[in-house]
């Protein structure tokens, strides 16, 4: 198949642990950078109008919730893939939508940190924060979401 050559070939190599590294590093970033633009944005007083304010919690809502829906649906369909052939697309495909739900959660908890400047903000940084935490990998998980042996990991 197609797809199969076209991930065999990369130079890049896909293994557990690269991608479990690459995926820590990258949330422990985005996480920190989360941070602090909070930090920076709770600290200024000015008003932003409540229509905006409302777009921001709004997008909150509907997209981590959606953002954990599309990971899970997408990572459900990696499993149907013989492993052994696979391995390098599922690792590949297993990394691309980890960072599309890292970014379905970080931007509109960053949106709605810089819009809204009032106490709700540390709430909606809140539930930023905490949904961000179950985003970060472990081997374990990688393993078992894609439905690997550990004896079969390259």
């Amino acid at each position: 198949m197609k797809i199969k050559r076209f991930f065999q070939s990369t130079d890049k190599k896909w293994t557990i642990d690269n991608l479990y590294k690459g995926l820590l590093f990258t949330y422990l970033l985005e996480f920190a950078l989360l941070i602090w633009i909070s930090y920076g944005q709770l600290k200024h007083t000015t008003e932003t109008p409540v229509m905006w304010q409302s777009i921001g919690i709004l997008s909150m809502l509907i997209c981590i919730p959606l953002g954990f829906k599309v990971y899970s649906v997408k990572i459900k369909a990696l499993q149907k893939f013989d492993s052994k052939e696979y391995q390098t697309y599922k690792l590949s495909r297993y990394n691309y939508w980890s960072i599309f739900r890292m970014i379905m959660i970080l931007l509109p908890t960053l949106l709605t940190v810089c819009w809204v400047n009032s106490s709700s903000a540390i709430y909606c940084a809140g539930i930023g924060f905490l949904a961000y935490l179950f985003c970060i990998p472990t081997k374990k998980k990688i393993i078992q979401e894609l439905d690997l042996e550990e004896n079969e990991v390259v």
